[in-house]
C-alpha cells in the first residue's frame, strides 16, 4: 500500500459519507434520552475527526483517539485549520486516555468490526465503561455479522469527482464463514489532469452477531437500551438489517 497516497485521499475517498447527519442523528438521540446535549464527548476510533467537528460545533467538549498516528495528525492538522479549540485528538488506545467521567461516548464508522479479537473487544469496552460517568451513554455503530451471512457484501465500484481530480475505487470482499471475518480489497485510481496514480488498501473485518456483542457488552458494564438501524434510531434492527447501531448505558 502507498500509505503516503492513503492519508493523502482519505477523506476525499470517504468524502459522500454523511458526517454531519450522522453527528445530528446521533446527538439528537443522546438528546431525547437526557434533555439535553452531552458537554462531553470522547470518540474511540476517531479517524480523521470527521464527526467531532460536528459534535464540537453544536457546543460539546470532545475528547478523539485513535491508534492510527498518522490520521490523528490529519485531525489536528484540521483542528487548527478550523480554529477549533474543545476538541482534543490523542493517537492512544481508549485504555491510556486519562479523563473520564464523559457523558457520551461513540465509536463510529464501523470501529467495533474491526477489532477482530475476543479479548481485545472485551478489553476494549470495558476501557469505555471506565471512561463515562454513572448512567453515561455508549452509541456505536457496526456491521450485523448475521445479515452480513445471510447476505454477503458483494464487489463494489465507485467514481467520486473532486474539483479537477476523478477518484475511482473497486472494493472486493471476501468472506471466511468458518471465521466470521471479512477481508476487504479496495483498489483506488486517482485521475488529475494527464496524471494517473493508484496504491491499494485492504482491511480486515469480524462477524461479530448481535447477540454476541450484546452478551459482551452486559458483561463489561453496559445495559443495552436498543438496537437500531444505523443513524435510525426509529427503526428497530432485525436479523436482515446490515449495518446496525447499539445504544447502551454504564450501568
Amino acid at each position: 500500500m502507498n500509505n503516503s497516497l492513503f492519508y493523502k485521499y482519505y477523506d476525499k475517498i470517504y468524502s459522500t459519507k454523511n458526517y454531519k447527519e450522522e453527528s445530528s442523528a446521533v446527538l439528537n438521540h443522546y438528546k431525547n434520552l437526557k434533555g439535553n446535549f452531552p458537554q462531553s464527548i470522547i470518540d474511540v476510533g476517531c479517524g480523521t475527526g470527521s464527526h467531532d467537528f460536528y459534535f464540537a460545533e453544536a457546543g460539546c467538549n470532545v475528547a478523539g483517539c485513535d491508534l492510527d498516528c498518522s490520521e490523528i495528525k490529519i485531525a489536528q492538522e484540521k483542528a487548527r485549520e478550523k480554529n477549533i479549540n474543545n476538541i482534543n485528538f490523542f493517537c492512544k488506545d481508549v485504555d491510556l486516555i486519562e479523563q473520564n467521567n464523559f457523558e457520551l461516548a461513540v465509536s463510529l464508522f464501523n470501529v467495533i468490526s474491526y477489532i477482530t479479537d475476543l479479548n481485545y473487544l472485551e478489553k476494549f469496552f470495558t476501557a469505555i465503561n471506565k471512561r463515562v460517568k454513572e448512567n453515561g451513554i455508549f452509541i456505536f455503530d457496526c456491521w450485523n455479522g448475521t445479515a452480513a451471512l445471510l447476505d454477503p457484501p458483494q464487489v463494489k465500484e465507485s467514481t467520486i469527482e473532486i474539483q479537477d481530480e476523478v477518484i475511482k475505487i473497486k472494493s472486493v470482499p471476501s468472506i471466511n464463514y468458518m471465521r466470521q471475518t471479512v477481508d476487504v480489497k479496495n483498489s483506488v485510481e486517482i485521475i488529475s489532469g494527464n496524471e494517473t496514480n493508484n496504491f491499494e488498501f485492504n482491511y480486515r473485518q469480524r462477524l461479530w452477531s448481535p447477540e454476541i456483542l450484546k452478551e459482551i457488552l452486559n458483561r463489561n458494564g453496559f445495559n443495552v437500551l436498543s438496537l437500531n438501524k444505523a443513524m435510525n434510531f426509529s427503526v428497530e434492527a432485525d436479523y436482515s438489517t446490515w449495518k446496525i447501531m447499539f445504544v447502551c448505558q454504564k450501568k
